[in-house]
């Protein structure tokens, strides 16, 4: 059985690629606001004042957002999602009747995220 794998051996991508791509998924929705913002001033409903500090604040959130969605942004295969569990030591809490009756489930917590996992015998 091979060693499992630790989240600290992952190689971080570079800061600036990373916030590029952010970014670039930041593109839609701020076109969105400044458009629903334009439409607004056109309209007479809020002061160029406004709207500029509007958009500043929609730009301000998507810059204090990035911290937290950062590893969302990565590349890599293994770095998150479901491919980073695999390989992982797991701790069977529950074993029971699939719901269909067509054999057994286990209910397994790896590191904190409780799963419902099927043997690989099936």
């Amino acid at each position: 059985m091979s060693e499992p794998r630790h989240a600290a051996t992952h190689q971080r991508e570079p800061t600036a690629s990373v916030f590029a791509r952010y970014m670039a998924f930041q593109i839609p929705g701020t076109f969105v606001a400044a458009t629903v913002l334009l439409l607004l001033l056109h309209w007479e409903h809020i002061t160029p004042g406004l709207a500029w500090a509007l958009f500043g604040f929609w730009v301000l959130k998507d810059l204090c957002m990035f911290p937290f969605l950062r590893v969302g942004y990565e590349k890599g295969v293994d770095s998150h999602g479901a491919p980073a569990l695999v390989g992982r030591i797991g701790t069977v809490q529950e074993e029971s009747l699939a719901f269909d009756g067509t054999g057994w489930v286990r209910v397994v917590a790896v590191e904190g995220l409780v799963l419902i996992v099927e043997p690989a015998d099936r």
